[in-house]
């Protein structure tokens, strides 16, 4: 089984700046390079 988010559902979730959820994601793949395999960075466009 697969589960699949992305990081701004967790800032919404757990109430926390999309900025922050991000840097910490970051700096978890910065720790330990062989978690990138489960993170694909994109970008998105808002209206």
């Amino acid at each position: 089984m697969e589960i699949l988010t992305n990081s701004r559902k967790i800032a919404e979730t757990y109430k926390k700046r999309h900025a922050n959820v991000t840097d910490v994601i970051r700096k978890f793949i910065k720790r330990n390079p062989e978690l990138s395999k489960h993170f694909i960075e994109s970008s998105y466009i808002t209206d």
